[in-house]
């Protein structure tokens, strides 16, 4: 169910609600990951490719790393209460890139409704 401009990597199909798979949840999820938790995501990279690398470093940036995961997640059920509906139909509703020329799109309305503590319906 790719649309054929974009491979699985950077594509997802609108689907109608009802339609929603938590595979749509967890693709929002995961690109919203690397965008939330960039800087962290950095840091395990950068000690991992280290020519030494220092384990007490590398377990410091995973344990930064969860944490934002963490306070991601909660982020998202802020945003898409599960009361209203489940969480894969809130995040498809809320918009799934069609590619990732679109993430850019829903990460900036995502911050913003963090920023302002938009209910769900407003997201």
């Amino acid at each position: 169910a790719w649309p054929a401009a974009c491979g699985p990597s950077d594509a997802m199909p609108y689907p109608d609600s009802k339609d929603a798979t938590p595979e749509h949840a967890d693709y929002i999820v995961k690109i919203m990951t690397e965008k939330y938790c960039k800087t962290q995501l950095g840091r395990i990279q950068r000690c991992e490719n280290a020519v030494t690398p220092d384990p007490n470093n590398c377990d410091i940036a995973r344990t930064g790393f969860r944490k934002c995961e963490k306070d991601l997640g909660r982020q998202i059920l802020k945003l898409c209460n599960p009361k209203f509906m489940s969480l894969t139909e809130c995040m498809v509703k809320k918009g799934v890139p069609a590619c990732t020329g679109e993430v850019d799109t829903m990460w900036a309305c995502f911050k913003k409704n963090i920023k302002s503590g938009a209910a769900a319906s407003k997201f």
